[in-house]
């Protein structure tokens, strides 16, 4: 209820419940669920038509994977809005501070069946606008590149990430 108006509230799960993740949605009115576990195609139709960001780590299978993830989610009740590529790591979810290989990401994105792509993965203000400038995202997602330590947002950083992106985003169009 506090924040500003025009923000986009994300609620991010790794393997919930669909009860709680529908519970969590309703009581904050978030406008997206962002999933970053193991959640498979059917799950998502349990969620009741609320608007999801799908995260995956991509891997050594490139986007294969995740296309057939997302043709399993089509023509079905899945609101399905975005994808999130994350860098792989296989025991964590999220948050490793590795790079995504952007040159297979940006080479092959048109696997994501023309879904707004959201990069993640190690992103920093010294990487982010290679980064942009090679794959081409809708948005950015940073953590640990703009923290001074572990769960803790440096001002700083955040300014500086912020403004490094703003730029290679206006020197792209």
């Amino acid at each position: 209820a506090t924040l500003p108006s025009g923000l986009q509230r994300v609620g991010l799960f790794v393997n919930a419940t669909d009860d709680e993740i529908c519970r969590i949605f309703d009581h904050l009115s978030l406008d997206f669920i962002q999933l970053h576990g193991d959640e498979p195609p059917e799950f998502l139709l349990s969620l009741g038509g609320r608007p999801i960001i799908r995260a995956f780590r991509l891997g050594p299978g490139g986007l294969a994977p995740i296309r057939e993830y997302l043709d399993a989610c089509q023509g079905s009740e899945i609101d399905l809005r975005a994808v999130l590529i994350d860098a792989y790591h296989p025991t964590r979810y999220g948050g490793t501070g590795e790079v995504a290989d952007w040159d297979r990401l940006g080479a092959d994105r048109s696997l994501l069946n023309d879904l707004p792509l959201i990069l993640a993965g190690g992103l920093n203000c010294e990487n982010v606008a290679k980064a942009i400038h090679r794959v081409r995202p809708d948005a950015i997602d940073t953590a640990s590149g703009v923290e001074k330590s572990p769960g803790q947002k440096d001002p700083v950083l955040v300014q500086e990430f912020v403004t490094a992106a703003r730029a290679a985003w206006a020197s792209k169009r």
